[in-house]
């Protein structure tokens, strides 16, 4: 054998080596929960009584859905996906176009920019949920000294302003 064949094999070993932890940690973390959630879709299974646990087929899916809840928020996760998929792609596609013009101060915008990814999450919902405040909110706060409403906007307390709400944080934190 020759001196580049033996490198070709031991790199060869070497990478099987290196995939071995992650191909493990998929099967443990990932192949093994999703098959397990297939497995017991069929089943009625109580968790507390695992052994009175019996095969039920489709029966699970026909509950599913026959159960108007399931449509409803089938139609709400369409309804946020879609709205912040097309959100993120016309906001962010907008800003990168922005961001390769020579304007003054693009250098501080793209520090900006950063921002959400650089604060958790929680944090973001934390501060997010203070400006959003019917009563105390800088948001209504702003836009009554706008003039642009009279009445304070409840922003989390209705299902309709509260998924606006979640789809602007969502299309804030990911664009």
């Amino acid at each position: 054998m020759s001196d580049s064949t033996d490198w070709k094999v031991a790199d060869r070993r070497i990478g099987i080596l290196f995939i071995i932890p992650f191909a493990l940690a998929a099967l443990v973390f990932m192949v093994y929960p999703v098959a397990e959630a297939v497995r017991l879709a069929f089943y009625e299974h109580n968790p507390l009584r695992p052994e009175a646990s019996h095969f039920v087929g489709l029966e699970n899916f026909r509950t599913i859905y026959d159960d108007p809840l399931f449509w409803k928020s089938f139609q709400q996760a369409t309804i946020w996906t879609a709205c912040s998929i097309v959100l993120q792609t016309v906001i962010g596609v907008a800003l990168a176009l922005l961001l390769h013009l020579p304007l003054r101060g693009i250098s501080l915008f793209r520090g900006l920019l950063l921002f959400p990814y650089i604060v958790p999450t929680v944090v973001i919902a934390l501060v997010l949920q203070w400006m959003l405040n019917a009563e105390i909110g800088v948001v209504n706060w702003s836009l009554k000294s706008a003039g642009l409403i009279d009445e304070n906007i409840y922003w989390l307390a209705t299902p309709n302003m509260a998924m606006i709400s979640t789809i602007m944080l969502n299309v804030w934190k990911y664009t």
